[in-house]
């Protein structure tokens, strides 16, 4: 969780992206948690530490394994 932190508080302000393109910044540095849902609690973490804020809007998923279903964009 600590360094899943630190990488998403280095993301380049004012970008967007989905909670998909955060697991794939922190996958690519070697970070992998225990279990897939802790990706979610990284996520509303980085949310409440305002590390990122929620747009608002929606957007298709990549990975095929999603099915395509929606994400929130959030903005670093």
């Amino acid at each position: 969780m600590r360094r899943g932190l630190e990488i998403i508080a280095g993301l380049r302000l004012g970008r967007e992206l989905t909670g998909e393109d955060i697991r794939h910044a922190i996958e690519v540095r070697g970070v992998r948690p225990h279990h897939h849902n802790a990706w979610g609690a990284l996520i509303m973490a980085a949310v409440r530490k305002e590390l990122i804020q929620k747009t608002g809007r929606l957007v298709k998923m990549k990975d095929p394994r999603s099915h395509a279903r929606q994400t929130p964009i959030y903005r670093a």
